[in-house]
């Protein structure tokens, strides 16, 4: 199944690409294009101002089918992880955790659509899409030779999936497409990504003991050195070559595609035989039974062996709590939140298509509070696990509507903080002018509850937690909803709804049965965890630490939501004081949805 998926995979493109050629000028109608009528890289734009009467210029049409050779390498190495994940004994850290595997592969698959639309557009949006797939290529293969490194020294992330790295290299693919609105950073983060990649896999991991790992790295250098040397001639084909540089620029360009979309096919090639024993022990440790004492076990041997990060965080995938069957950063997971972020992105984009300006936002933030309260209500009833399960120590597996709304709402809270960090750095349109504080914080503290949730083993407090503030911001959207449009009655109605609803969940029910409940029902934790009476042996320092880091950023949700509270109860009893209503309209300014 997987391997006819593939066979799919290789045809799709060439029919999509086919389709695009077909439908012609008319496709990209309406879409932002360059004020130039050449591109830095000397294309021709097709039609508009300035552009060819006749069609596409050859060049345009040859530097984007030859952005293929991304797609079809990242077809390779998804082959090659089919092959190692079923096909073979683990031998290596690549096959032990394939995620990294995937997520090379998707970076050349995107970069592939992304540098083919861009040369079929020349539409500024694909220009910074396809500079940010190009450096994020280098991203993930930068980080698993940082964590085979890591791991090859007996520290925390041996043989454990190198959770931190690959989260670190997430992070890294997603800003170096936000670095990607501005010129120039794509050549100095290849060449920095790819001297570090060569410097670690040539060094500490001693890619030149093996003769065929030597050769594949000496193609792979050499190819890329002459990729790198094609680009920079492109680059500067015209200073260099004067107007004939112009009119071969497809060879430049179109050879770099080609060539460095080979030299990582040499490398991916290379890499499937590479014997790693340091990284066999996930093996073993996924053998190991679900029940207490063993896992007890596994935690005390970690604590004693360092693997514990910073001495209260255990070695992933345990946790505090223990969900059976649980993987924080299964690739589902990460590709789910990733594909959730730029789906509900383009549902923004769709919003504000409708509704340009504040009125978009208000619209997209109300139909995803209404679509995941909806779906927590009718799915959510049976598999919250309201009680005694939110502090039990090993916790039955999570429903699939559980795990689904989880991934969701990580989805969701991802793009918002993002598109806020956007705003931040004035590129985008999440600031909205005047930051607001109050909301900074807010994102950045509900971002970290749920992905700590999710990965120390609270999912179903973390689910709680999103449940109350999703339930009660559907009256802050409908009141907001009512202001721009001046429904006074409907105004009314909602803001009663909002003074009852905060009150009821967030002022109150929050921290009585969360907040509480954490302190008050989960003395168990520290007979556990401490170091008497057989418990894993962790210090009651590291303990209350522990509790510090995970209680904080509730007590601060919790805080705002006071805050916001005041101000809104205050606006309310200020307009009742002059007449009734009739300024309405300016409730709430400093809530901009969450």
């Amino acid at each position: 199944m997987v391997k006819a998926g593939l066979w799919a995979l290789t045809v799709g493109p060439i029919l999509g690409g086919m389709w695009l050629e077909w439908c012609g000028e008319g496709m990209w109608d309406g879409m932002e294009r360059y004020r130039k009528w050449r591109d830095e890289y000397g294309e021709r734009r097709r039609g508009g101002e300035g552009g060819s009467e006749s069609g596409k210029a050859i060049i345009t049409v040859i530097n984007s089918w030859t952005s293929l050779s991304y797609w079809y390498v990242g077809i390779y190495a998804l082959w090659q992880a089919a092959e190692r994940g079923w096909g073979r004994e683990p031998q290596n850290c690549g096959d032990v955790s394939l995620m990294w595997q995937v997520c090379i592969a998707g970076t050349l698959l995107w970069t592939g659509v992304a540098s083919f639309l861009f040369h079929a557009s020349l539409t500024e949006l694909w220009r910074m899409l396809d500079a940010g797939g190009t450096m994020g290529i280098t991203t993930f293969p930068l980080g698993f030779a940082l964590w085979r490194w890591w791991a090859s020294l007996g520290l925390r992330g041996a043989g454990e999936g190198g959770e931190v790295f690959l989260l670190i290299s997430i992070g890294g693919f997603i800003m170096v497409h936000i670095m990607a609105r501005t010129a120039g950073w794509s050549d100095i983060v290849l060449v920095t990504n790819l001297v570090g990649q060569l410097a670690v896999e040539w060094g500490p991991l001693g890619a030149w003991k093996s003769r065929r790992h030597a050769y594949a790295w000496g193609g792979y250098v050499a190819l890329m050195g002459v990729g790198v040397g094609v680009r920079l001639l492109d680059v500067k084909r015209k200073k260099i070559f004067g107007e004939w540089g112009q009119k071969v620029a497809w060879v430049g360009h179109g050879v770099w595609h080609i060539i460095t979309g080979t030299a990582v096919a040499v490398l991916i090639w290379c890499g499937g035989d590479v014997k790693e024993e340091f990284c066999l022990v996930t093996v073993e440790a996924a053998a190991q039974p679900f029940n207490a004492e063993s896992i007890v076990k596994r935690l005390g041997d970690g604590l004693k062996g360092g693997d514990w990060m910073l001495g209260f965080i255990p070695p992933y995938p345990l946790g505090h709590a223990q969900i059976e069957g649980h993987e924080p950063w299964g690739w589902g997971v990460v590709f789910g939140v990733l594909g959730g972020a730029v789906l509900l992105r383009g549902l923004r984009m769709g919003w504000k298509k409708v509704r340009e300006g504040r009125l978009g936002d208000i619209l997209y933030f109300s139909s995803v509070h209404v679509a995941l309260t909806t779906f927590a209500v009718i799915s959510l009833r049976e598999s919250v696990g309201w009680g005694e399960d939110w502090w039990a120590f090993l916790q039955p597996p999570l429903g699939g509507g559980l795990w689904a709304y989880y991934v969701a709402q990580m989805a969701f809270n991802l793009e918002a903080a993002l598109y806020m960090v956007e705003g931040l750095a004035g590129s985008g349109e999440g600031g909205g002018g005047k930051k607001d504080v109050a909301m900074m914080i807010h994102h950045a503290a509900t971002l970290f509850v749920i992905m700590a949730a999710w990965r120390f083993g609270f999912a179903r407090v973390g689910a709680a937690v999103l449940i109350i503030h999703d339930a009660s911001d559907i009256p802050i959207d409908a009141m907001r909803i009512c202001q721009i449009a001046d429904a006074e009655l409907g105004l009314y109605v909602s803001v009663a709804a909002v003074l009852v609803s905060w009150a009821i969940l967030r002022v109150y029910a929050f921290p009585a049965y969360i907040i509480l409940s954490a302190l008050k029902e989960s003395g168990d934790m520290w007979k556990i965890f401490g170091d008497k009476n057989g418990g894993v042996g962790v210090p009651e320092w590291g303990i209350a630490m522990g509790y510090v880091v995970e209680l904080t950023p509730l007590v601060v949700l919790w805080g705002l939501s006071c805050y916001w509270y005041v101000v809104i109860l205050g606006k309310v009893l200020e307009e009742l004081g002059v007449g009734g209503g009739g300024g309405g309209k300016n409730k709430n300014k400093n809530k901009k949805g969450d």
